[in-house]
């Protein structure tokens, strides 16, 4: 069997840094060659911007997490919060009630128009009695949440500008990924 490590060294093609730029050209809005390119649709010709953020968890040690956007919406662990093996590298667990990272308040998080969130989660159980938070964006003008149901289901929540709670249909599994 693979280690972590040399699965991760197959995924990047043998390559532990690539430096440079590509010079391929997805179709879609952003310059060929940029980095923005990475998070296109291939012949799309969507408008297509990089991230506001991107947290790789892949420290795996420490009490940050760093963004990889240009952003540098880098976060703190703070309580209850450690660094254990994910779906994709490394991961932070937290316990679901008072652990959580805290990523600033960059005005680069305040989105008021089309948002996407992603996470890869991991939940202990799908009795959820404190319906724990995966993210969340607060503040008086925008504010955004996914979180965990009881039952398994997710929940996303928009406030500000637009108002809008979205059910997910599918549940997820307790101890899967």
């Amino acid at each position: 069997a693979l280690t972590e490590d040399e699965i991760l060294t197959d995924y990047n093609q043998g390559k532990s840094l690539e430096m440079g730029m590509s010079s391929a050209n997805t179709g879609s809005t952003a310059p060929g060659g940029s980095a923005a390119q990475e998070y296109c649709v291939p012949g799309s010709t969507d408008t297509c911007n990089p991230p506001v953020a991107e947290w790789k968890f892949d420290e795996k040690t420490g009490t940050s997490a760093y963004d990889t956007s240009k952003n540098s919406n880098n976060c703190t662990l703070y309580t209850e919060s450690t660094w254990v093996a994910g779906k994709l590298g490394s991961s932070v667990k937290t316990d679901g009630t008072d652990g959580y990272l805290t990523c600033g308040t960059n005005t680069s998080l305040d989105i008021t128009n089309n948002l996407t969130l992603e996470a890869w989660v991991k939940p202990t159980t799908n009795s959820q009695s404190t319906a724990p938070e995966i993210v969340t964006k607060g503040g008086s003008a925008v504010f955004y949440r996914m979180r965990f149901l009881d039952g398994g289901k997710i929940r996303f929540c928009t406030y500000g500008t637009s108002n809008s709670i979205i059910d997910s249909n599918s549940t997820l599994s307790a101890q899967q990924w």
